[in-house]
């Protein structure tokens, strides 16, 4: 994310931080401690709450998502494994591997890391063809 992003994501969070805080909160009157007359009401009230939460709960999720994918993009580029493409760790796994039966290096490759393990998994031909009964 270009840094020229970051000094308006602060002031709009601060902005609805400061909001959120001032806000007076509705309180949420139990349906059970109102008369029946007023129970319909409260129902009504409380679910479109619900509804405008709910609503807000899925906008932060969306947020949360890519900035995660950033942050973790960020950490691997601080590992040297983590710059590999997958392909290269393919080409790896395939040169170390010394045929099917190397369960042992197998396992080893696939302990690297979380990317390492993707790539030796989404190599099929290391799992249909090996003997794992040896």
């Amino acid at each position: 994310m270009d840094d020229i992003f970051w000094p308006s994501f602060f002031q709009a969070k601060d902005a609805l931080f400061s909001a959120l805080r001032n806000q007076h909160r509705p309180h949420c009157a139990h349906i059970l401690f109102n008369p029946p007359g007023r129970h319909h009401a409260i129902q009504s009230k409380t679910t479109t709450l619900i509804s405008s939460l709910l609503e807000h709960e899925h906008e932060v999720e969306v947020i949360h998502e890519p900035i995660s994918q950033h942050r973790a993009a960020a950490e691997m580029s601080l590992r040297p494994i983590g710059a590999l493409p997958s392909e290269t760790i393919r080409h790896i796994v395939l040169h170390t591997v010394e045929g099917l039966h190397d369960r042992r290096q197998i396992l080893r490759l696939s302990h690297v890391s979380k990317l390492w393990r993707e790539t030796v998994l989404g190599i099929s031909a290391l799992f249909t063809g090996a003997n794992w009964n040896r």
